[in-house]
Protein backbone atom coordinates (compact mmCIF):
# COMPACT_ATOMS: atom_id res chain seq x y z
CA UNK A 1 0.00 0.00 0.00
CA UNK A 2 2.82 2.34 0.81
CA UNK A 3 4.65 1.96 -2.68
CA UNK A 4 1.71 2.55 -4.43
CA UNK A 5 1.01 6.14 -2.40
CA UNK A 6 4.75 6.63 -3.14
CA UNK A 7 4.20 6.29 -6.70
CA UNK A 8 1.68 8.03 -7.08
CA UNK A 9 3.08 11.07 -5.08
CA UNK A 10 5.49 10.83 -7.96
CA UNK A 11 3.34 10.80 -10.41
CA UNK A 12 1.54 13.87 -8.78
CA UNK A 13 4.83 15.84 -8.58
CA UNK A 14 5.09 15.14 -12.53
CA UNK A 15 2.21 16.78 -13.11
CA UNK A 16 2.30 19.54 -11.01
CA UNK A 17 5.44 20.91 -12.12
CA UNK A 18 4.84 19.64 -15.96
CA UNK A 19 6.56 21.96 -18.05
CA UNK A 20 5.93 22.04 -21.96
CA UNK A 21 8.27 21.77 -24.16
CA UNK A 22 8.36 26.03 -25.14
CA UNK A 23 9.79 26.23 -21.54
CA UNK A 24 6.50 27.41 -19.80
CA UNK A 25 5.45 26.24 -16.35
CA UNK A 26 2.27 24.45 -17.07
CA UNK A 27 1.21 22.79 -13.67
CA UNK A 28 -2.15 20.45 -13.47
CA UNK A 29 -4.28 19.30 -10.81
CA UNK A 30 -5.32 16.37 -10.90
CA UNK A 31 -9.20 16.84 -8.82
CA UNK A 32 -10.06 13.67 -8.68
CA UNK A 33 -6.96 11.09 -7.06
CA UNK A 34 -9.62 7.93 -5.52
CA UNK A 35 -8.64 4.58 -5.29
CA UNK A 36 -10.84 3.76 -8.41
CA UNK A 37 -8.18 5.69 -10.57
CA UNK A 38 -5.02 3.97 -9.45
CA UNK A 39 -4.23 0.62 -10.94
CA UNK A 40 -1.08 -1.54 -10.62
CA UNK A 41 -0.70 -3.61 -13.40
CA UNK A 42 1.03 -6.99 -13.75
CA UNK A 43 4.68 -6.32 -14.13
CA UNK A 44 3.65 -3.87 -10.34
CA UNK A 45 4.09 -0.95 -12.13
CA UNK A 46 1.49 1.66 -10.62
CA UNK A 47 -0.57 3.91 -12.64
CA UNK A 48 -2.55 6.55 -11.80
CA UNK A 49 -5.58 7.38 -14.15
CA UNK A 50 -8.53 9.46 -15.20
CA UNK A 51 -6.90 13.11 -15.58
CA UNK A 52 -10.56 13.58 -17.19
CA UNK A 53 -11.08 16.97 -14.28
CA UNK A 54 -7.58 17.90 -14.21
CA UNK A 55 -7.16 21.10 -14.77
CA UNK A 56 -3.75 23.65 -15.17
CA UNK A 57 -3.53 25.30 -12.33
CA UNK A 58 -3.62 29.08 -14.16
CA UNK A 59 -7.10 28.04 -15.60
CA UNK A 60 -8.49 26.68 -12.24
CA UNK A 61 -10.42 30.10 -11.69
CA UNK A 62 -12.59 29.30 -15.09
CA UNK A 63 -14.84 26.27 -12.94
CA UNK A 64 -18.63 27.37 -13.56
CA UNK A 65 -19.93 28.72 -9.93
CA UNK A 66 -21.36 25.93 -7.80
CA UNK A 67 -20.16 23.24 -9.21
CA UNK A 68 -17.88 20.62 -7.44
CA UNK A 69 -15.78 18.50 -9.06
CA UNK A 70 -14.38 15.32 -8.04
CA UNK A 71 -15.28 11.94 -6.04
CA UNK A 72 -17.02 12.88 -2.91
CA UNK A 73 -15.23 11.57 0.11
CA UNK A 74 -11.98 12.15 -1.11
CA UNK A 75 -12.36 15.68 -2.01
CA UNK A 76 -9.78 18.08 -0.33
CA UNK A 77 -11.52 20.88 1.71
CA UNK A 78 -10.92 23.54 -0.62
CA UNK A 79 -12.21 21.84 -2.89
CA UNK A 80 -15.74 21.06 -1.67
CA UNK A 81 -15.92 24.95 -0.84
CA UNK A 82 -15.05 25.60 -4.00
CA UNK A 83 -11.71 27.55 -3.53
CA UNK A 84 -8.69 27.64 -5.89
CA UNK A 85 -6.50 24.80 -5.60
CA UNK A 86 -3.10 23.77 -5.98
CA UNK A 87 -1.05 20.51 -5.47
CA UNK A 88 -1.80 20.81 -2.17
CA UNK A 89 -5.29 19.45 -2.86
CA UNK A 90 -4.04 16.34 -4.39
CA UNK A 91 -1.93 15.72 -1.25
CA UNK A 92 -4.95 15.59 0.64
CA UNK A 93 -6.82 13.09 -1.38
CA UNK A 94 -3.90 10.92 -1.39
CA UNK A 95 -3.74 11.03 2.13
CA UNK A 96 -7.32 9.88 2.30
CA UNK A 97 -6.66 7.10 0.01
CA UNK A 98 -3.64 5.90 2.72
CA UNK A 99 -5.77 6.47 5.28
CA UNK A 100 -8.46 4.16 4.03
CA UNK A 101 -5.62 1.21 2.64
CA UNK A 102 -3.74 1.15 6.06
CA UNK A 103 -7.24 0.85 8.21
CA UNK A 104 -9.36 -1.18 5.79
CA UNK A 105 -12.01 1.36 6.64
CA UNK A 106 -13.50 4.71 5.26
CA UNK A 107 -12.29 7.78 6.28
CA UNK A 108 -15.27 10.17 5.43
CA UNK A 109 -18.28 7.59 5.05
CA UNK A 110 -21.70 8.90 4.95
CA UNK A 111 -25.13 7.95 3.50
CA UNK A 112 -25.30 10.92 1.10
CA UNK A 113 -22.44 12.65 -1.14
CA UNK A 114 -23.59 15.92 0.65
CA UNK A 115 -22.93 14.43 3.97
CA UNK A 116 -19.66 13.26 2.96
CA UNK A 117 -18.60 16.61 2.19
CA UNK A 118 -19.87 17.74 5.30
CA UNK A 119 -18.04 15.53 7.34
CA UNK A 120 -14.83 16.57 5.15
CA UNK A 121 -15.29 19.72 6.77
CA UNK A 122 -16.06 19.37 10.34
CA UNK A 123 -15.71 15.60 10.90
CA UNK A 124 -12.86 14.07 13.47
CA UNK A 125 -10.25 12.46 11.43
CA UNK A 126 -8.67 9.96 13.79
CA UNK A 127 -5.16 8.77 13.55
CA UNK A 128 -4.81 5.28 11.58
CA UNK A 129 -2.33 4.04 14.50
CA UNK A 130 -5.34 4.43 16.49
CA UNK A 131 -7.99 3.30 14.22
CA UNK A 132 -5.78 -0.05 13.48
CA UNK A 133 -3.06 -0.36 15.94
CA UNK A 134 -0.24 -2.19 13.46
CA UNK A 135 0.41 0.71 11.45
CA UNK A 136 3.51 2.59 12.25
CA UNK A 137 3.68 5.63 14.17
CA UNK A 138 6.34 7.28 11.42
CA UNK A 139 3.45 6.24 8.94
CA UNK A 140 0.46 7.71 10.90
CA UNK A 141 1.93 10.90 10.99
CA UNK A 142 2.97 11.42 7.34
CA UNK A 143 -0.62 10.50 6.85
CA UNK A 144 -2.12 13.12 9.26
CA UNK A 145 -0.39 15.88 7.80
CA UNK A 146 -1.20 14.84 4.09
CA UNK A 147 -5.04 14.74 5.57
CA UNK A 148 -4.44 18.48 6.94
CA UNK A 149 -7.87 20.61 6.77
CA UNK A 150 -5.35 23.75 6.30
CA UNK A 151 -3.61 23.49 2.98
CA UNK A 152 -0.43 25.20 4.76
CA UNK A 153 -0.75 22.07 7.52
CA UNK A 154 0.26 19.55 4.56
CA UNK A 155 3.08 18.53 2.51
CA UNK A 156 4.01 21.43 0.33
CA UNK A 157 3.91 19.09 -2.24
CA UNK A 158 3.60 15.67 -3.57
CA UNK A 159 7.48 15.30 -3.66
CA UNK A 160 8.03 16.52 -0.21
CA UNK A 161 5.36 13.31 0.44
CA UNK A 162 7.41 10.82 -1.28
CA UNK A 163 10.32 11.61 0.38
CA UNK A 164 9.03 11.48 3.47
CA UNK A 165 7.45 8.17 3.21
CA UNK A 166 11.29 7.51 1.68
CA UNK A 167 12.82 8.72 5.10
CA UNK A 168 10.64 7.54 7.67
CA UNK A 169 9.16 3.80 6.27
CA UNK A 170 11.90 2.53 4.10
CA UNK A 171 11.05 -0.84 5.53
CA UNK A 172 7.54 -0.51 4.08
CA UNK A 173 8.71 0.26 0.71
CA UNK A 174 9.29 -2.86 -2.01
CA UNK A 175 11.14 -3.29 -5.53
CA UNK A 176 8.54 -2.48 -8.00
CA UNK A 177 10.84 -4.24 -10.64
CA UNK A 178 9.07 -7.21 -12.02
CA UNK A 179 11.87 -9.37 -12.93
CA UNK A 180 14.97 -9.98 -11.16
CA UNK A 181 16.81 -12.87 -12.45
CA UNK A 182 19.49 -12.68 -15.44
CA UNK A 183 17.49 -15.53 -16.89
CA UNK A 184 13.83 -14.85 -16.14
CA UNK A 185 14.82 -11.30 -18.06
CA UNK A 186 16.47 -12.90 -20.92
CA UNK A 187 13.46 -15.17 -21.31
CA UNK A 188 11.15 -12.10 -21.38
CA UNK A 189 12.76 -10.31 -23.89
CA UNK A 190 10.58 -8.23 -26.61
CA UNK A 191 9.68 -10.12 -29.15
CA UNK A 192 5.84 -10.25 -31.71
CA UNK A 193 3.41 -12.77 -30.73
CA UNK A 194 1.46 -14.88 -32.32
CA UNK A 195 -1.73 -12.58 -32.95
CA UNK A 196 0.39 -9.42 -33.52
CA UNK A 197 3.53 -10.55 -35.56
CA UNK A 198 3.75 -6.99 -37.14
CA UNK A 199 4.86 -6.23 -33.92
CA UNK A 200 2.50 -3.60 -33.55
CA UNK A 201 1.76 -4.04 -29.80
CA UNK A 202 5.01 -5.59 -28.49
CA UNK A 203 5.06 -8.28 -26.34
CA UNK A 204 7.69 -10.30 -24.47
CA UNK A 205 8.52 -14.15 -25.22
CA UNK A 206 8.09 -15.97 -21.93
CA UNK A 207 10.38 -19.22 -23.09
CA UNK A 208 9.00 -22.70 -24.54
CA UNK A 209 6.73 -24.70 -22.54
CA UNK A 210 6.31 -28.87 -23.56
CA UNK A 211 5.78 -30.53 -26.10
CA UNK A 212 8.20 -27.76 -28.10
CA UNK A 213 5.21 -24.63 -27.61
CA UNK A 214 6.53 -21.41 -26.94
CA UNK A 215 4.47 -18.74 -24.75
CA UNK A 216 3.88 -15.72 -25.52
CA UNK A 217 2.59 -12.66 -23.05
CA UNK A 218 1.12 -10.03 -25.04
CA UNK A 219 1.32 -6.93 -23.64
CA UNK A 220 -1.53 -5.30 -25.52
CA UNK A 221 -3.93 -7.66 -23.97
CA UNK A 222 -2.05 -9.40 -21.18
CA UNK A 223 -2.72 -12.69 -22.29
CA UNK A 224 -0.35 -15.67 -22.64
CA UNK A 225 -0.84 -17.70 -26.18
CA UNK A 226 1.04 -21.30 -27.25
CA UNK A 227 2.62 -21.44 -30.45
CA UNK A 228 4.06 -24.79 -31.85
CA UNK A 229 7.49 -24.92 -32.92
CA UNK A 230 8.08 -24.79 -36.63
CA UNK A 231 8.66 -28.21 -37.47
CA UNK A 232 11.51 -29.31 -40.29
CA UNK A 233 10.71 -29.70 -43.47
CA UNK A 234 14.23 -31.22 -43.81
CA UNK A 235 12.76 -35.75 -44.84
CA UNK A 236 15.34 -38.39 -42.25
CA UNK A 237 17.37 -40.56 -43.33
CA UNK A 238 16.02 -43.69 -42.76
CA UNK A 239 18.68 -46.77 -42.55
Amino acid sequence: SVSVINDCAQALHYAHTYVKPSGESYPVVHRDVAQKNIMVGWDGQTKLLDFGIAKAANTLSRTKVGTVKGTAGYMSPEQVTGKPVDGRSDVFSLGVVLWEMVTGQRLFAAETELAEMKLILEGKVERPDEVEPVVPTPLADIIMKAVAREPADRWNSAKELSKAISARCPELLFDAEPVTHPRVRQALRRWPCRGCRRGRCGCRRGGTGRAGRRRWRCVATDRISSVPRARSTTPTRTA
